[in-house]
This record gives structure tokens, sequence and C-alpha cells, in this order.
């Protein structure tokens, strides 16, 4: 069939795009291997033309003989691939390891996801209880060290008032808050969560601590800042899209920490057989998986692995930023001096090729097609110039004077916003000569004209 430098070619070429996160699929890799015989005059069985694809038969020994494997990939949502594009980790202060704190929040609900199980080969269908089709969510705010320790977590439920048998078995130090549907506020971040860090780490102003986080709404406002900066604790926060390479709490601690969790939930159905798990056994669950996941050497791992203790700006090597080349677009405000390269129209088709001369022994022509002209690296498209004038997120420490100010200046600005645009107002509608309909439309537009301003405010003060 396909000689070996074409079969090496393609191996390698498949083995590039998944390294670009669009790796292709079996059936994708049998209908490149026949267009790629195609393509270079190869004669091939009957069967390949008749299903335009290689037979089954041939991609086992493919698979074999180029060491290739089939995976299940990870969701990257397209946004999380544009925006890896930071080299190195902003670490302003040289705090030692035992000041550097990590935080962020998990969601774990009431239906857990089971487990792998033993059953009987080739059957269709395998299941296994849960407590329900849809779950209660309970969000946990984690806080690791760089030292390898960690401070007792937060717990967010969903209720209106804290009930004290909410705290029966937890973890020990665990601080639980009720808000109505169960999700980190702003306000509970400010007061809550700050008051139950600076109680497990002591911080002061002459003692300060470094908190990397996210850049969530509900961490970087006004109030949150300015109690932060008062009791010593600097936020950095993290660049939009960049949590799952640069926050050690994503690299190495959640995943073992939501194993567990399922596996004392899966634990626990077992052992009380007809019962529904309720919000009150959660804290049980979440103090299991704390104590399983969150030892020393995941901490130690998840700091080292994203280059913030020890520092290493040299952690990402060049194949992390492999996935961000399919977005590598020029900036629209700059005119290109020469036609782009980027667009759809770069890309080679199969019949307008360029080819190169390889000898090859089982093609009847000197000419030989690539895997990468007949299947080239996906492309996006130029980006088309806005006039919103909205910026990049980028890293920043928000407890610094010039970027608190920045902030409480735009945060002012949105305040004066909303106080100047006024609703207009009919006392008397029989006193207008429109009708009642048109004055509700009229209502309705300059209410939405307040919104928009002041989403235009909060958009600013995020960035």
């Amino acid at each position: 069939m396909l000689s070996d430098e074409m079969e090496a070619d393609s191996a390698k070429h498949m083995v590039s795009l998944s390294n670009r996160i669009y790796g292709v699929s079996v059936a994708q890799c049998r209908s490149m291997a026949y267009e790629m015989a195609v393509a270079n005059n190869v004669n091939v069985p009957a069967s390949w033309k008749k299903a335009e694809m290689a037979g089954y038969d041939w991609y086992p020994s493919f698979k074999r003989r180029h060491k290739l494997a089939i995976r299940t990939p990870e969701p990257t949502s397209m946004a999380r691939a544009t925006a890896f594009n930071l080299h190195q980790v902003m670490d302003k202060y040289k705090f030692p390891p035992d000041r550097i704190y990590n935080m962020d929040e998990t969601g774990c609900t009431t239906v857990q996801k089971p487990k792998q199980v033993i059953a009987q080969q080739g059957q269709k269908q395998v299941s296994s209880i849960t407590s329900g089709e849809r779950g209660e969510l309970t969000t946990v705010a984690c806080t690791i060290s760089a030292s390898g320790n960690h401070i007792p977590p937060l717990m967010v439920f969903p209720r209106v008032r804290m009930q004290q048998h909410f705290l029966n078995a937890s973890f020990p130090g665990m601080k639980c808050i009720a808000v109505k549907n169960g999700w980190m506020t702003a306000q509970v971040f400010a007061n809550d969560y700050l008051d139950h860090l600076i109680e497990h780490t002591k911080c002061t102003p002459t003692d300060p601590i470094l908190l990397i986080l996210d850049n969530h709404v509900s961490h970087v406002s006004i109030s949150a800042i300015q109690r932060a900066k008062s009791n010593g604790i600097h936020l950095l926060n993290l660049p939009p899209h960049t949590s799952h390479r640069l926050q050690s709490l994503d690299i190495a601690l959640y995943g073992p920490f939501k194993a567990y969790f399922n596996r004392a939930m899966d634990d626990w159905m077992q052992s009380h057989p007809g019962l529904m798990v309720r919000i009150t056994n959660m804290s049980e669950f979440v103090r299991s998986a704390m104590v399983n996941s969150m030892t020393p050497k995941n901490i130690l791992s998840g700091f080292e692995k994203a280059g913030i203790y020890p520092v290493n700006s040299e952690i990402f090597q060049e194949s992390d930023f492999v996935a961000a080349e399919p977005t590598d677009r020029p900036d629209p405000s700059e005119e290109p001096s020469s036609p782009s390269l980027l667009g759809p129209e770069s890309h080679p088709s199969t019949s307008e090729v360029v080819r190169t001369i390889l000898p090859t022994t089982s093609c009847s022509t000197t000419e030989y097609v690539s895997p990468s002209e007949l299947f080239p690296v996906p492309k996006a498209v130029p980006r088309k110039a806005t006039t919103t004038g909205r910026k990049r997120g980028k890293t920043l420490v928000l407890t610094d004077t010039p970027v608190k100010k920045r902030l409480e200046e735009a945060a002012a600005e949105r305040e004066k916003a909303g106080t100047e645009t006024e609703t207009p107002q009919v006392t008397d509608e029989s006193e207008c000569d429109e009708p009642p309909a048109i004055l509700a439309k009229i209502r309705e537009y300059a209410l939405v004209l307040v919104m928009e301003k002041q989403l235009k405010a909060v958009r600013s003060l995020l960035e």
C-alpha cells in the first residue's frame, strides 16, 4: 500500500495535529490514508475505493508500526487555547513559600459521577445507582500554600439560612456560608473568605502574603481589594482562560479531589441503600476528599508544574504553545505590508498542492504529495478590527496602588453613570398624546440604555 516514507510522514503529521488540539479520529486517519494513496497514484484494493478510506485491517498494523495510541482528549475551549500565550509567571514580590497561596473554587453536587465497575464482557449498558437525576450545587473554596500545607476549606451551601447540622462530620476548621444559589459572590469573598484567610494565615501589613487567584468577578470587587490591602494580602490575578496551566489547584489537586469525592459518595450510597444524598452530607464527602487529595506531595507538585514556586519562567516549552498556533493572527490595527498568508486562501487544496520530488518504491510517479499539503493545520482568519476599544485581560497585582486607584476610579464612574442616567417618567398618561403601549416601549428602551451603560462600566473595571 503506502510506502514507509508516506506512513512515517502521515504518523508524524497526525501527532502534530494532536499537539495543536486538532487530532484526527480513526475514521479520519483511514480517509487520510486513502487520499494520500490517490494523490500519489498508489494502487489500492477495490474495497478502499468503494469505501473511500483504508480498510479496517490496515489501521491496527499502522498504529502498531508507528507506536500510536487512541486517547480520549480533554475538552479545551477556543478561549483557553487562544489565551495561553503567557511566557512567564508574574511574581513581583519575593515571598517565602509559606506566604504564597493559591485559591480557587470548585463545584460539588449531590449527584456523583459513577466510577467504573466490573461487568460482563460485551454487555452494552451498565448502570450504577445515583441519588438523583439532578443535584444541588455546593461551592468549595480551597486554599493551598507553596510550603505544602493548606488551610481548611470554605463551603457555600445553597440555602438562605445556615444550619449547624451542615457541619456534621466536617473538616476541622472548615467555614460554611449560606447563599441562596450556592455560588461564590463578591460579598462572600470580601467578608467571609478573607476573614477565614486572615484567621488562618495571621497575615498583617508587616507580614504579608501573596494570594494567587483567577479574575472571576467576585474576586476583583473594590471592597475585597481594599480589605486585602489593609490586611497585608497581595492579590495577584491570572490572565483570562489560563488557570488550566497556571493555577496549582487546577493542575494537580482538583482532579484527585473530585475522584475521591465521587468515591466517598459511591461508598455512602452502597452502605445506605434506599436513601438519597442530602445537602447535609456534603461536608462529610468534602472532608474525605480533602484528606486524601490535599497531600503535601500533590500541593508541591502543583506549584512546581505551574512555575510559581520554585519560580521558573521557562517551565513552559515551545510544545506547550503549539495549541495557540492556529489562532496566532496579526494585529488588525496594523496594516500588513504584504498579502496575508493567514487566511483560508493560503491553504492548499488537494488539486493545487506544491509537490516535492522524493524517491519512492511503490508509486508510479516520482512526485510526492505530503500529508501536511493534503491536510494542512487549521488556521484562523485575521481578526476583524473592532470599534469597541475593549482591551485583552492581563495579569495584575490588584492591591498595588496604581491598579487599585484605577479600579476605584472605574467604580466611581460606574456609580456616576447610574445616577446621572434617569428613566423618563410620565406622571399622567392622560396628559400625553401617545397611547399607553408606546409609553411602555419608551420606558423599556430607556431601561435598556441604562443597563448597557452600566455593563460597559463593569467591563472597563475588569480590564
